[in-house]
């Protein structure tokens, strides 16, 4: 009644019907009188995406069929913008993390066009013949062998310590100024600043006690360029937005 009455909300549908279902699931199946609150939908919902307790992610798979399904259903729908349900679905929450890190190949069906257009722009800091005294490996003396082994052996607690991490460094944003002024320029710089992180950070109390402590460092470093790419890919991004929107040329 609500999609066929309000032009507003038949132009989301499958997003509109998704969150109903996620967020009043109970209530739809034991309710006869249910009434909605239409701001209750909007609220952004932040997924425990960092553990797996088996049930979870479970629930974040089913999640994302669901909104694909109710896609699906509403695609011959003139009167429903799917590109702008899709952008809804990857603002409303942070499951578009999770299924960008756990489902890869699928992850781009969840995006609008412009989204997967800028997934594949090479918008990294990195050069592109890194010089290898400047990798994560040389830097902090470890194999790339190494580094894959403790992330198979840890990959969940790894996780939790780079979503904080990531935070932290956001709001220590110096420390990405610092390191792009160092990045290829002086390497003691980079080796200092990152033992000045993980001090600060307090990470000794986050790392497994049994992971070398050159591992550790190694990805604090790795997760430091990470925050970096992500700056400069959201400054580009923004700059092609402002771009577009005063008809400039992009190329």
């Amino acid at each position: 009644m609500i999609t066929k009455t309000y032009s507003d909300y038949r132009l989301i549908a499958p997003f509109f019907f998704y969150q109903l279902m996620v967020k009043h699931t109970s209530r739809l199946a034991t309710k006869n009188d249910f009434r909605l609150s239409p701001n209750s939908l909007w609220k952004y919902a932040e997924y425990n995406i960092f553990k797996n307790n088996e049930k979870n992610y479970k629930q974040y798979k089913t999640y994302g069929k669901l909104f694909l399904k109710l896609c699906k259903y509403y695609k011959a729908d003139s009167k429903v913008n799917l590109p702008l349900c899709r952008y809804a679905f990857c603002h409303s929450s942070n499951l578009i993390e999770w299924l960008d890190y756990f489902k890869p190949q699928k992850s781009h069906k969840y995006k609008t066009p412009l989204a997967r257009f800028y997934d594949k722009l090479n918008l990294s800091h990195h050069e592109n013949y890194e010089p290898e005294n400047y990798d994560m490996y040389s830097i902090h003396n470890i194999t790339e062998a190494d580094f894959f082994y403790y992330y198979s052996e840890y990959g969940e607690e790894l996780l939790e310590i780079e979503n904080y991490l990531m935070n932290y460094i956001i709001e220590h944003a110096e420390y990405l100024i610092l390191c792009m002024k160092n990045m290829y320029v002086d390497m003691q710089s980079l080796q200092n600043m990152v033992q000045e992180i993980y001090d600060n950070a307090n990470l000794k109390s986050k790392y497994p006690p049994s992971l070398p402590f050159d591992f550790q460092l190694a990805d604090v470093y790795e997760i430091l360029t990470k925050c970096l790419d992500m700056g400069v890919k959201a400054k580009v991004e923004a700059a092609l937005r402002i771009c577009g929107k005063f008809g400039g040329d992009c190329s």
